[in-house]
């Protein structure tokens, strides 16, 4: 029953991911005049300007896949963010309409996994997941120890594997690897990368890098944040790097790095013009 249920979905997809690519995508010009358009009530205008950016969707729903729900359950929820985004979009917020869009695709599409992930999740896990999730959104633990895998479990008195699954469980494989600290793990500008992209796919990607690269050129930073943040991300025109190789730059340490780069981060999340850049930091 489960192997044919698979093969109906996955032939539900293929039909899908089919269709949608017939629908091109819209240059920056295009996408400005259906956008005002849609704005003076033209209903056509918005249709096309969603289903130009459904194969978007596609891509970040792919990063979120999970044994609990299918590929076109998360793609249901991502489209419902991407028309809501539809809806709040406006010319003067001077960024492509994906880049905006791409923080409601994702509100969506991990609400449901939330949802989904809490119902199977026992109280005793529930209440130690509450625990660990405070403790890692803080920038030091209240001994001050960084909060990484291994210091939050003796903080709590957890065992490792535990604190490990239950990151895992809460905010999937990318998060695991960034608080185990592994300094290949893809920074966040990257969340929806994929070395098969292909060639709309990738303008994509480069649309959202050019985005928070106009921005972070507004943002106030110090000098060395500004550049911290250049060297992890890839932009204004420097390579991508490791927190070990930008500290070899500053000889600095890979942690003073890291608090160089959170430090940065949580400025460019205050700033007024935060939704261009919230999905990249979230």
């Amino acid at each position: 029953m489960e192997r044919k249920k698979l093969i109906r979905e996955e032939s539900a997809l293929e039909i899908y991911l089919k269709e949608i690519g017939k629908y091109p995508l819209l240059t920056r010009e295009e996408e400005k005049y259906y956008v005002i358009r849609m704005k003076n009530g033209d209903k056509s205008a918005k249709d096309k300007l969603i289903k130009s950016n459904l194969r978007f969707v596609v891509h970040i729903a792919k990063y979120y896949q999970n044994r609990n729900l299918s590929l076109l359950d998360l793609i249901s929820e991502g489209n419902i963010g991407l028309m809501r985004a539809a809806d709040k979009f406006e010319i003067a917020k001077n960024c492509h309409f994906v880049s905006y869009a791409v923080w409601w695709i994702r509100q969506k599409i991990l609400r449901v996994i939330g949802t989904d992930r809490m119902i199977h999740l026992s109280k005793n896990k529930f209440d130690k997941l509450r625990k660990i999730n405070k403790l890692y959104e803080e920038s030091s633990l209240p001994n001050g120890a960084i909060p990484d895998i291994k210091n939050i479990a003796e903080y709590l008195g957890f065992e490792t594997d535990i604190v490990k699954e239950l990151i895992q469980f809460s905010y999937g494989p990318s998060s695991l690897d960034k608080i185990c600290g592994d300094e290949e793990a893809d920074p966040p500008i990257n969340f929806v990368k994929d070395y098969d992209l292909r060639p709309e796919e990738l303008a994509i990607n480069n649309s959202l890098k050019r985005d928070i690269n106009d921005l972070l050129n507004k943002v106030l930073l110090k000098k060395r944040e500004k550049e911290v943040l250049e060297y992890r991300f890839g932009l204004n025109g420097k390579p991508e790097l490791t927190l070990e190789e930008v500290g070899n730059i500053y000889n600095l340490t890979r942690e003073r790095i890291r608090q160089i780069e959170g430090k940065a981060i949580n400025r460019l999340r205050k700033t007024k013009n935060k939704e261009k850049i919230a999905a990249y930091l979230d």
